[in-house]
């Protein structure tokens, strides 16, 4: 047990220095190292504790973020042969990174491999593993309407593949793919508002992970929390969080990025990822109505409960989330 702490300590500080590697970055090429170096530790982290189906996932990501580097390395060396135009190279690095992040028309490995991925595993994967990628991109232009239709259609894809899953990891593996599109869409005004919604999308998003792998719940018909008043309250904060619900700090994102789109004189794809976000309300209301509608069903399985402590803790952590908008 200690050795495998150990382990995932020395993987966790291994993604640190290299998201340290790309900040100081002033090359392609010195990019190009960090995201490898985030790769090899990611896939280490997930072999530790590992079985058969975890090696399957690993060597799904392994291939995935391979081709992406690969795409994202030819191309730098073909530009340097000035044998395609900046906005080509501009749009080749970007799906690369689009690959590397499973943005939708790319996203088909994304929930296959975080399918029954564990908690702690599934908060890294949708978390930390985002930032190196996200720092390419935004250090792209990306105002052409090719980009933007991929933007959007991103979004309407997680939305839309949610509704029907009854796995809590694939709704938050598509539901990660509809925020990679907001946030994407937050680089349009070349600000660093992408980088408030990354924060903000990460303290969520660990929150609720946290709150299920407490609970050992990974699925939707395991959310009956018999006569547990305090967890259905603390569940229900949580989802209106991860829903985008105001005055939750998911909704001021969001409004933020309107916003700034309304800024630019662009009314359509605002509207078309407001939509998107009305379905993402779908399937989060409708694991909220299982919670709290559901008080007399007795489960037929043993719950792994929290201490009162630690519900504490989460509750007081949920409710000062909105406070982060004020700072």
């Amino acid at each position: 047990m200690k050795k495998d702490m150990k382990n995932k300590i020395l993987v966790l500080t291994l993604m640190i220095i290299s998201m340290i590697i790309m900040l100081s970055s002033t090359n392609w090429f010195s990019m190009w190292m960090s995201v490898e170096i985030n790769l090899i530790s990611f896939i280490t982290f997930l072999k530790i504790n590992s079985n058969k189906l975890m090696m399957e996932k690993c060597m799904i990501y392994f291939l995935t973020q391979s081709l992406g580097s690969m795409i994202f390395l030819t191309s730098i060396l073909i530009s340097k042969l000035s044998v395609i135009s900046f906005n080509t190279l501009n749009l080749t690095l970007f799906m690369s990174m689009m690959l590397k992040l499973g943005m939708s028309p790319f996203h088909i490995w994304m929930p296959e491999m975080m399918n029954k991925l564990s908690w702690n595993k599934m908060i890294i994967a949708i978390t930390l593993q985002k930032i190196n990628p996200m720092m390419i991109m935004s250090m792209m232009t990306h105002k052409s309407t090719l980009i933007l239709m991929l933007i959007t259609l991103s979004t309407i894809t997680g939305a839309i593949m949610g509704i029907n899953q009854t796995s809590m990891t694939k709704i938050m593996a598509f539901s990660s793919i509809n925020h990679l599109g907001w946030m994407t869409l937050c680089m349009m005004n070349l600000n660093n508002l992408w980088t408030k919604y990354l924060l903000i999308y990460s303290m969520i998003t660990t929150l609720f992970c946290i709150t299920l792998n407490s609970m050992n719940m990974f699925y939707i018909n395991q959310m009956f929390l018999n006569k547990m008043i305090i967890s259905k309250i603390l569940m229900s904060i949580l989802m209106l969080n991860m829903a985008g619900l105001p005055p939750m700090p998911g909704f001021l994102i969001k409004w933020m990025t309107i916003e700034s789109m309304l800024s630019l004189n662009n009314q359509i794809i605002p509207l078309v990822m407001t939509m998107s976000s009305i379905i993402i309300l779908l399937f989060y209301m409708r694991m909220m109505s299982i919670i709290m509608l559901n008080s007399t069903i007795t489960p037929k399985w043993k719950l792994q409960m929290m201490s009162n402590k630690k519900m504490k803790l989460l509750i007081t952590m949920n409710l000062c989330t909105p406070l982060l908008m004020l700072i």
